[in-house]
């Protein structure tokens, strides 16, 4: 299994984001304080974390709506548990796979546009 870094460790929280280069509206930025641009992969555990909490959100609006059309709560239990635990498993494989591809990102070298 990969070691995959801590969202607690000081060498990511000091990574900038891809944009942090950029100044703010109205805001100008000198030389001193222009950050690198950097490329960076999702873990999979940030992964799991975003198919759960979105998966929670579709689920109880699934289990909202069969109650509603059928009025019978352990329809709507069984069907918001079988929804659930696939929709998670194949969102989790659709973010790795994603993030395994390089459609669609380049590297930007600091300094350059």
């Amino acid at each position: 299994m990969i070691d995959e870094p801590s969202f607690d460790s000081p060498a990511l929280a000091a990574r900038p984001l891809a944009n942090s280069s950029e100044p703010s509206p109205g805001h100008s930025h000198d030389a001193s304080t222009v950050s690198a641009r950097v490329e960076y992969r999702e873990t999979s555990k940030r992964s799991v974390i975003k198919a759960v909490s979105w998966r929670c959100l579709g689920t109880a609006t699934t289990g909202v709506l069969v109650f509603a059309a059928t009025h019978r709560l352990s329809l709507a239990a069984t069907i918001s548990v079988a929804e659930f635990s696939t929709k998670v498993v194949l969102f989790w494989l659709h973010e790795r796979l994603w993030n395994a591809s390089g459609f669609g990102r380049y590297v930007v070298k600091a300094g350059s546009r």
